[in-house]
């Protein structure tokens, strides 16, 4: 005999019914054999971070493509009938600010790294006289 099902109370909040669903089993509420599986065609579809693992000539490959086609306009200009000469300008200076990072991030002057270069040149000498080498 299969036991009666509650009645599912109505909720103010959607916060008031995540708590009580939080503390319920939903087998006292539901029937889950009488359950179908709906399809919901206009729901977008949600991002979904993955983690693969390619062969580094593929990826920068892939890379490259993406830069390619990447061109940062927004509808608004696109419905607007935006210009070729418009998206290239948008483009090159998308590549402009994005070799300016790279030259920020990695920038040394040549003298810092001379400097590195000696110093360093200094303490393997010093490692190799105590190991007798020199």
């Amino acid at each position: 005999m299969k036991k009666e099902k509650k009645a599912t109370p109505e909720f103010k909040t959607e916060v008031e019914e995540q708590q009580f669903w939080s503390t319920q089993d939903s087998t006292d509420y539901v029937d889950w054999d009488k359950a179908e599986i709906t399809i919901f065609p206009n729901l977008r579809p949600t991002l979904k971070t993955i983690s693969l693992r390619l062969p580094e000539p593929m990826l920068n490959r892939l890379k490259q493509l993406v830069d390619e086609r990447y061109v940062p306009i927004s509808l608004k200009d696109i419905s607007q009938g935006t210009t070729k000469q418009r998206i290239l300008a948008l483009r090159e200076s998308t590549f402009r600010s994005r070799l300016e990072k790279l030259w920020e991030q990695y920038h040394q002057p040549l003298h810092s790294i001379l400097k590195e270069r000696d110093a360093a040149s200094v303490e393997l000498s010093g490692c190799l006289k105590e190991l007798g080498y020199e």
